[in-house]
């Protein structure tokens, strides 16, 4: 993310895999948002804040890129596929 130079807003939060609420996400105001390939799993209930109309809203109006589901099960296997597909170039 660095390399791209990219600022990842969820690193003030914590190290490694931190856990936002919705409202810390929408007041981060992010630039783009990437969702993991299972996010459009409707079955889900941790991806219910997906249906949130002011998310939606977001969502909407800011780039979004979606990490295909074979990347996203491990990306720290996956490391150099996963910032590939970020980028656009998988």
């Amino acid at each position: 993310i660095s390399a791209m130079h990219w600022k990842n807003l969820a690193a003030p939060f914590g190290e490694n895999l931190v856990s936002l609420t919705l409202e810390e996400v929408i007041k981060l105001t992010p630039d783009r948002y990437l969702l993991e390939g299972f996010s459009r799993a409707h079955y889900a209930l941790a991806n219910e804040w997906l249906y949130h109309p002011l998310l939606r809203e977001h969502l909407e109006k800011t780039p979004t890129q979606q990490i295909p589901p074979r990347l996203s099960s491990c990306p720290v296997v996956f490391a150099d596929d996963y910032l590939k597909a970020i980028q656009g170039k998988l």
